[in-house]
């Protein structure tokens, strides 16, 4: 009984912590200039916002893995303009990702296409953990 009543804590705990989650607004990784930022919303629901709230570019959902619940990582880093944007994701466990580029052309940001064949990194494999 009283391993039932542990596992039925932690079970709505875990819960609650997980939905809260999903519904929070976290915004980070602002623009050096303060203009623009990243959002987390709703769902995982992610944009390239202006500060005032104005989504820019929609990036999407965060994935979460359904297994573990472990979630996507991301990562917006800015040029020192604040006119230059590369969003970049990956998996749980570094196995996939992508990296995306944009432009701000003075009224929007623009995406950038990257090349097809951009070489691969060289990762010394047994120093990555």
């Amino acid at each position: 009984m009283k391993n039932t009543r542990y596992l039925l804590f932690f079970a709505l705990s875990w819960g609650t912590s997980f939905c809260a989650s999903l519904g929070a607004e976290e915004i980070k990784y602002p623009s050096p200039d303060g203009r623009f930022a990243f959002r987390t919303s709703e769902g995982l629901k992610i944009d390239l916002i202006k500060t005032s709230g104005q989504i820019l570019v929609d990036l999407g959902k965060l994935y979460v893995e359904p297994d573990t619940s472990s979630k996507e990582e991301t990562i917006l880093v800015w040029s020192a303009d604040s006119k230059w944007a590369a969003y970049a994701t990956h998996g749980p466990g570094y196995r996939s990702g992508g990296t995306t580029v944009y432009y701000w052309n003075g009224v929007a940001f623009e995406e950038v296409p990257l090349p097809a064949n951009l070489p691969e990194p060289k990762i010394d494999s047994s120093k990555v953990k």
